[in-house]
């Protein structure tokens, strides 16, 4: 798993580097694997501070989430709890998906019923016999 993070407007911190790894880091790892990207900014603003997080998996699906408020490390917090109940979303609509379609399909089960009034015809006919001398038989 890859992390990149990117300060706007303010310096760099280690602790919330840090931070954050530690709080996404699990969250990544049980949802999307070991192959996922996560691009994560820090922004202030006057009096107001912003984390915006984009989170790509190896599948190509990428999940995003965003919190602002006065506090850097609550913003943390609020993005972490985002992300955590959209992969949970997409999880369960999956696994809901799939268990639905192994025990029974999404239509009822069509039942065909061949009625023929009259005798069958015999198993031997040649629809291709002589009375049915076309250019169609010998096409290719």
């Amino acid at each position: 798993m890859m992390f990149q993070f990117y300060f706007k407007k303010m310096a760099s911190s280690e602790t919330l580097k840090d931070l954050s790894k530690r709080k996404l880091s699990d969250l990544v790892e049980r949802f999307v694997g070991t192959n996922g990207l996560v691009r994560i900014t820090f922004q202030s603003e006057k009096k107001a501070q912003r984390v915006l997080c984009l989170l790509q998996g190896h599948n190509g699906k990428s999940y995003r989430a965003s919190a602002s408020s006065d506090n850097m490390y609550a913003n943390l917090d609020a993005v972490a709890h985002k992300l955590e109940t959209q992969l949970l979303r997409v999880k369960t609509r999956n696994n809901s998906n799939c268990q639905s379609q192994k025990h029974k399909s999404r239509f009822a089960e069509t039942r065909l019923r061949l009625i023929y009034e009259g005798e069958y015809p015999s198993e031997n006919l040649d629809f291709w016999g002589d009375e049915y001398d076309s250019s169609l038989r010998y096409f290719h």
